[in-house]
C-alpha cells in the first residue's frame, strides 16, 4: 500500500500517540473518486496500548485537548478506570 493512497499521515498519528497497534477503517481512510483534495472526510482509528494508566498520563500531558475538559479535571487514573471499564470513544481528534 502506497502513502500517497491514505487521506492522513500515519507515521505522523503513530508519532503522537505511540499506540502498541492502530488500525484505521472507514470511507474516509484510502482517496477515492469524488473527494477533493480539500476535503477532510471522517476516518475511524482504533488503538491498542498495554497499560491505559501509563499511556493516558502520558497523553493527557503531551495532548490535553484530545480529552474533553472533564476528563482533564479528573486525571489520568479516573480516566484509565473508565477505559478498563469500557472501550473509551472520542469523536474528534484533530491534528
Amino acid at each position: 500500500m502506497s502513502e500517497s493512497m491514505l487521506t492522513f499521515d500515519s507515521d505522523e498519528l503513530l508519532h503522537r500517540y505511540d499506540p502498541e497497534f492502530a488500525m484505521a477503517y472507514g470511507s474516509g481512510v484510502f482517496r477515492q473518486d469524488g473527494y477533493s483534495a480539500d476535503a477532510a472526510p471522517m476516518i475511524d482509528i482504533v488503538m491498542a496500548v498495554d497499560d491505559t494508566l501509563v499511556w493516558h498520563s502520558s497523553n493527557l500531558r503531551a495532548n490535553p485537548t484530545d480529552y474533553s475538559r472533564f476528563v482533564r479535571l479528573m486525571g489520568p487514573r479516573w480516566r484509565s478506570v473508565l477505559h478498563n471499564l469500557a472501550a473509551w470513544y472520542s469523536v474528534c481528534f484533530c491534528w
